[in-house]
């Protein structure tokens, strides 16, 4: 079932937890664990695509259009902060989830490989590392974290 205009509150469960929810596992589990030694970014773009998506619903659709050719604007990385925030936030309310955002959805999508941020006023510098990690279940799994900080100077 799509996701249609004034669907009642039944109709957007059922959406969110059948067919939305089968597609992200469709897409992502097929990324997951595949024992190659690259190509680590697959899953922090499908995700952050839903993400995207997800925080273009819960925003709403505010009547923004494009410009040039008055297409309708449904997303934006401002939804997609505010949903991570709002929503994660709940659960961690040390959750970072604007980081999160620039490093590994803008970079990704855009750059192919995540952000490095650079705070000018403090001169420090955040990004990321991924390694192979080691672990019984399989042996070829990349660990990508964005703990990776410290002066410039």
């Amino acid at each position: 079932m799509p996701l249609e205009k004034n669907m009642d509150i039944n109709k957007i469960l059922h959406y969110l937890t059948r067919d939305l929810q089968r597609s992200v596992i469709n897409d992502v589990q097929p990324c997951l664990n595949l024992g190659r030694d690259e190509g680590g970014f697959g899953v922090p773009r499908l995700v952050l695509s839903y993400v995207d998506y997800l925080g273009a619903l819960y925003n709403g659709y505010s009547g923004n259009r494009e410009p040039r050719t008055g297409t309708r604007i449904f997303t934006s990385g401002k939804y997609a902060k505010m949903f991570l925030s709002d929503i994660f936030g709940q659960i961690d309310p040390n959750y970072i989830g604007a980081l999160l955002w620039e490093i590994y959805g803008n970079g990704t999508i855009h750059l192919y490989s995540p952000n490095i941020l650079n705070d000018v006023r403090s001169n420090r510098t955040i990004g990321w590392i991924a390694h192979k990690v080691c672990q019984l279940s399989s042996p070829y799994n990349f660990l990508a974290t964005h703990l990776v900080h410290g002066n410039n100077r």
